[in-house]
């Protein structure tokens, strides 16, 4: 295992974990554990079979756990809160990511062999969640919010826009520049055209485009080569 530099600090009840090299490694045994008992806390940090490259890890809270089982290059992780939890599966690729878990009990599970170019993956909320299956291709500048950030109240003083999970099923291809918004699921096999916009959900086997994102047609799948016709 080969670790350039660390940097953990504690204050009071908060667990911060900053790694900012410009090149970690870890052998396919690796297993970190991070604990801090004072005040309860029990964040548990877990790499396996992947390396780091160029990234920050920020965590603030209680008892948030933390595995990453693939490939992270120049991006970051936020998670602020208590109970929180981010899964990023075996062989997967991020690069240039910026993923954000800020709540309680709120979950981001990315499966094996799911690829992402560059863009946002956001989850806030109480008891919320990002899941996204394997083998996805997820291309550049794609914006992923299970949350809209900020409340909007109703007359009664009550908020009405409320975060609301997002599941993308296996083998889903999402094209550069598009938006998935909160409360949809994506069915396995579909593909969503460049710079779409998905405020519904998606049906699988199929292609969906535009701003908001409709129906183009059924497919029988979609491959990860260079197109040769």
């Amino acid at each position: 295992m080969k670790l350039i530099a660390i940097l953990i600090i504690s204050i009071l009840n908060k667990f911060f974990i900053v790694l900012t090299n410009k090149n970690i490694e870890f052998c396919e045994s690796s297993h970190i554990l991070f604990t801090l008992l004072k005040n309860k806390n029990k964040s548990l940090v877990v790499f396996r079979k992947c390396k780091i490259s160029k990234s920050n890890i920020e965590i603030i809270g209680m008892d948030n756990n933390l595995t990453l089982s693939g490939n992270l290059q120049k991006s970051s992780i936020f998670i602020s809160g208590n109970n929180n939890s981010l899964e990023i599966g075996n062989n997967t690729s991020i690069l240039n990511m910026k993923i954000v878990i800020r709540g309680n009990n709120c979950r981001i599970s990315i499966k094996s062999n799911t690829s992402f170019g560059s863009g946002y993956l956001i989850c806030m909320g109480k008891y919320n969640s990002i899941e996204i299956g394997e083998d996805c291709q997820i291309a550049d500048d794609v914006s992923i919010w299970a949350t809209d950030s900020h409340p909007i109240y109703d007359l009664n003083g009550d908020i009405c826009n409320k975060s609301k999970a997002i599941k993308i099923d296996n083998h889903v291809w999402i094209g550069n520049k598009s938006v998935i918004l909160k409360g949809v699921s994506i069915g396995q096999n579909s593909v969503i055209g460049m710079a779409s916009v998905v405020t519904k959900d998606i049906e699988s086997w199929s292609v969906y485009a535009g701003n908001p994102a409709k129906k183009i047609k059924k497919i029988g799948g979609w491959d990860r080569n260079f197109i040769t016709q």
